[in-house]
């Protein structure tokens, strides 16, 4: 199946181009990101383009989803793996109390697992989505200040596609001409373009 959240950063437009300059930058560094963006801008993606242009890409990626988070297993479910990155997906769903288990990770580096002695070094660095600016969360008592601290500056919102709208027609053509298809390869009419851009995304 065709993955289309790939052609989520493509497209020439200065809202768009601005964003993978600075995804680009972020990927150098071993710093916690925060990623916002309305649902569909491209979270995810934004996250692997770091990934991928990062000093870890041949490590893995472990995405986790935070809303599907068993709050006992908080500490095994995140760090029960080998060195990279982890994607914490809809960091703005965790539990108060799955918060105050990355704490320390975010503060130190460690965690303890469950019926553990010692504390145990864990090398990941850390990628994090949400939809709700954090510092809001923080403000209705939602979010831990300590954690959304240490969760670091790096910060990027991602354009939602009405911001960008020159980058339509391509996108849109992108992905006819990547649907399965046994037919010769299709382009969008031009009236259909008008209509897409025309259209409040």
């Amino acid at each position: 199946p065709v993955s289309y959240h790939e052609f989520a950063l493509e497209g020439k437009s200065p809202a768009i181009t601005q964003t993978r300059e600075l995804l680009g930058r972020f990927a150098h560094t071993e710093e916690p990101v925060l990623i916002y963006g309305e649902n569909g801008t491209g979270k995810e993606a934004a996250a692997s383009f770091i990934h991928n242009h990062s000093p870890r890409r041949l490590k893995p990626l472990v995405v986790v989803n935070c809303a599907a988070l068993p709050i006992s297993l908080t500490q095994n479910e995140l760090f029960g793996h080998e060195k990279g990155a982890l994607l914490l997906v809809g960091i703005d769903e965790l539990k108060l109390e799955q918060q105050s288990a990355i704490l320390r990770f975010l503060q130190e580096g460690q965690i303890e697992r469950i019926g553990g002695c010692h504390p145990i070094k864990v090398d990941v660095r850390v990628i994090a989505t949400s939809t709700t600016p954090l510092d809001q969360l923080v403000a209705q008592g939602h979010f831990r200040s300590d954690v959304f601290y240490r969760l670091g500056s790096l910060n990027v919102l991602l354009p939602p596609l009405r911001a960008r709208k020159e980058d339509i027609p391509e996108l849109a053509n992108r992905i006819l001409a990547a649907a399965p298809s046994s037919l010769e390869p299709k382009r969008l009419a031009e009236i259909t373009t008008i209509c897409l851009a025309e259209h409040p995304w």
